[in-house]
């Protein structure tokens, strides 16, 4: 399968979860299971791709409204879709080039019957990756919940809570944990 194929594959499960309102566990289940045209490798970047997409999506939406002058709910939700899992490796993956990024959410734009919004999604993402060291991130000291939110992916009444009942230091903590790369835990079946 080609890199084009897996970011097709990923951005259709991410539709599903994010757009539509499917569960994340449950759309990859049904996308991936049985599936013989996968190598280990397109797994495991399909995965990556979606998983840290969901993950990082509030962080993701604040860094697009930086770029795009077209606020994101008035967007296809396609459109959004492919640019929120582009900034995602533009931010978070170091092992693809931003070129490389740039051109897939262009063929997959075009691939989704939206050529014509495909300079659109090619000038905002060459955008971000032309600014990304220049992201204005909320400020620490004059509202900690809106930048723990925003930095840590986390919604912000879900921050509030969590530093009312254990802290500021240990709010932060916990948030910094789910950021966290997971291993694997295998439990035999019986």
């Amino acid at each position: 399968m080609t890199d084009s194929d897996v970011r097709n594959l990923a951005l259709s499960i991410l539709i599903d979860v994010l757009e539509k309102g499917s569960f994340s566990h449950i759309a990859i289940q049904k996308e991936l299971t049985g599936r013989t045209d996968l190598t280990d490798r397109d797994k495991k970047f399909a995965m990556y791709l979606i998983r840290g997409t969901i993950q990082r999506k509030l962080t993701l939406d604040h860094i697009l409204g930086q770029f795009s002058k077209t606020p994101l709910k008035k967007m296809k939700p396609v459109i959004r879709t492919i640019l929120r899992m582009s900034v995602f490796q533009i931010m978070y993956m170091d092992s693809v080039p931003d070129r490389a990024v740039c051109n897939e959410a262009v063929r997959l734009t075009k691939r989704r019957g939206l050529s014509g919004l495909s300079g659109f999604v090619n000038g905002v993402l060459r955008s971000v990756v032309r600014g990304r060291e220049e992201i204005h991130w909320p400020d620490r000291s004059d509202d900690l919940n809106e930048y723990l939110s925003i930095w840590y992916s986390m919604p912000k009444w879900l921050v509030e809570k969590w530093i009312a009942a254990y802290g500021e230091t240990r709010c932060e903590e916990m948030l910094r944990a789910f950021q966290t790369e997971r291993s694997i835990t295998v439990r035999p079946n019986p």
